[in-house]
């Protein structure tokens, strides 16, 4: 049987200041695959958005009437929150992207990340 993938709005917020929450469902893993603000408002404002542990935008509009448009490729697994702000009256943000059957169960990125200090251009 093949795996179902479905195209979702998975966040929409129009309310100003409030976070705006989605949690993958188990045995799901979510890609964000674009997000949109509107800014009608009269006053400058922002739009933030976290997918899982990981702050992904932050944007400040200068201006009114304006659309912005992020193309990216943002992974959530099951359990994981997206995420979403808007610090404007007026405004709305939609992210949206694909919802995975995810036959492996996972519940986090596959491997171990580590750290090391920061090294001059050249040096590793």
């Amino acid at each position: 049987m093949a795996q179902g993938i479905y195209s979702e709005r998975l966040v929409l917020s129009s309310v100003s200041d409030v976070w705006a929450d989605y949690t993958v469902p188990a045995g799901k893993r979510a890609v964000v695959r674009s997000i949109v603000a509107l800014s009608g408002a009269t006053t400058p404002g922002a739009v933030g958005v976290v997918v899982g542990p990981a702050d992904v935008l932050w944007h400040t509009f200068q201006a009114t009437n304006v659309t912005q448009l992020w193309d990216m490729r943002q992974v959530a697994y099951a359990g994981e929150v997206i995420s979403c702000v808007i610090t404007a009256g007026a405004a709305s943000v939609v992210v949206a992207g694909y919802l995975f059957e995810d036959a492996s169960s996972a519940s986090s990125a596959p491997g171990e990340i580590t750290h090391r200090p920061y090294l001059e251009v050249g040096q590793r």
